[in-house]
């Protein structure tokens, strides 16, 4: 008998309802091995329905997570594009008003090679 409950009893009064119980259910033809497997068949739906629940409770966080993550990598990237274009229309600038190429560089953080790319109309 206390393979089935021991886990789950907490008191002398709830072992006390677990032997009458098991007493009723073993009267009616029950045999304690039926009991345990019906005890294990819930215990083991329930386990399954933890799972479940698990798993969607932590794709749910995952998902929140990337999208975060992916919205603050976008950000970043949008700024680095940004201040790549902006570094570039000042060299363009520059470059339209005849300042020394070494100044543009020093002056944006572009290189010779992309000043030299950037057409000036």
């Amino acid at each position: 008998m206390g393979i089935l409950y021991t886990q789950d009893v907490h008191s002398e009064e709830d072992e006390k309802h677990v032997r009458e119980l098991i007493s009723c259910i073993e009267s009616k033809g029950v045999s304690m091995r039926d009991i345990v497997t019906i005890k294990d068949s819930y215990v083991n739906k329930g386990i399954a329905i933890g799972e479940k629940n698990g798993i969607e409770i932590g794709r749910a966080e995952g998902i929140e997570k990337g999208r975060a993550e992916g919205i603050e990598k976008g950000r970043k990237n949008g700024i680095l594009i940004g201040e790549e274009k902006k570094a570039t229309e000042i060299a363009k600038n520059l470059k339209r008003l005849g300042i020394d190429i070494n100044a543009i560089v020093e002056a944006t953080g572009l290189s010779k090679e992309e000043i030299d790319a950037i057409k000036i109309q």
